[in-house]
């Protein structure tokens, strides 16, 4: 698949990837192992919303982000003890991340964001962390990337007002998400199709008892779109991204080792590809994405090489589920009478 070299992010990639790399290595020079997932993808994602070319867009993104993630992680982590009761609440907050599109590509990202991580810490095992504690080291991630993110792009921009500059009001929340309030609108009938994908796909991680149960619903939302050939592209690139990870975090990890120098070094590594590539490359930017979740295994005492196949087989299930669900509630637009 073809790089998108104009899309490719390098200095906003670099600032995040370096901040998540030190924010793991603290982690490990204080002993707070079960801190670091949170930790790193509060500032990870936050940093993947530092989008715009004015400071005032940045911020007003990552802060956005900041705010809905941190309140999907706390509804994951309350009802993480549910068992297959997490279903109704996964079918709820999927119908509002599909939604979430209609205000925009940053509704659409902060929504997909904030639906993988409550499907995350729903689903994810056992740990010292509770849903406060888990928060609590998200938004310290999050906050960590807000404040080096948002004062670096004012130092950048000091030229610039933080106050942008535009010929007219912006229309309000209520105001967009009523021009797609109709049936036929393609973020309501996404919001349906990811809905039921999510829903299946949990079910199914629910009633299996694999490890690592949210592996699946996340992938489902990582490569869900309202168009059904969008949704193919990003099956094939997640296929592709995390069939080129586990060889690379095998290296990585089975063979080279981890320590308190190589596994931060990876986290960077990964932060890095994946914010770059996120709109360049896809499936450059899974591999990347699969590299940090693969050293975040390890950090919790997991063996890549117990799970690599388990990655694979949940990524091609999801790919199953998404695809199929990508054929409901297709939009047919009326047939109109050419002699009319």
């Amino acid at each position: 698949m073809a790089v998108a070299r104009g899309q490719i992010v390098w200095p906003k990639s670099i600032v995040t990837a370096i901040i998540s790399a030190c924010l793991v290595l603290a982690c490990i020079e204080f002993d707070r192992l079960s801190a670091t997932p949170p930790l790193v993808l509060g500032a990870l994602f936050v940093g993947l919303a530092n989008t715009g070319t004015k400071p005032a867009q940045q911020i007003k993104g990552m802060a956005w982000c900041l705010m809905w993630a941190a309140l999907a992680t706390l509804i994951g982590g309350l009802v993480a003890t549910l068992s297959i009761g997490q279903l109704p609440f996964a079918i709820a907050m999927a119908l509002v991340a599909g939604f979430a599109g209609a205000l925009g590509q940053r509704g659409a990202l902060i929504g997909i964001l904030s639906m993988v991580l409550f499907v995350i810490f729903s689903g994810a095992p056992d740990s010292d962390r509770t849903a406060i504690t888990t928060v609590m080291s998200l938004v310290i991630g999050g906050m960590v990337q807000l404040l080096i993110g948002g004062a670096i792009a004012i130092t950048v921009n000091r030229q610039k007002s933080l106050t942008d500059q535009v010929g007219e009001l912006p229309r309000s929340v209520v105001d967009r998400l009523k021009e797609h309030r109709t049936r036929d609108d393609e973020f309501v009938r996404h919001a349906l199709r990811l809905a039921v994908a999510v829903g299946v796909a949990t079910a199914v991680a629910q009633s299996t008892g694999w490890p690592h149960e949210y592996w699946l619903p996340m992938t489902v939302v990582w490569v869900s779109r309202p168009d059904r050939t969008g949704t193919s592209t990003r099956v094939i690139g997640r296929t592709l991204g995390t069939i080129l990870g586990i060889g690379i975090s095998f290296v990585f990890i089975q063979l080279i080792g981890t320590g308190s120098v190589l596994t931060p070094l990876y986290i960077f590594f990964g932060a890095l590809f994946f914010l770059a590539f996120f709109n360049a490359n896809y499936p450059i930017a899974v591999s990347g994405l699969t590299l940090i979740a693969s050293v975040l295994f390890t950090l919790e005492g997991e063996q890549i090489s117990a799970i690599i196949l388990y990655l694979l087989m949940c990524t091609l299930i999801a790919a199953v589920i998404t695809v199929a669900a990508s054929y409901l509630w297709t939009y047919k637009p009326p047939v109109t009478d050419p002699v009319k």
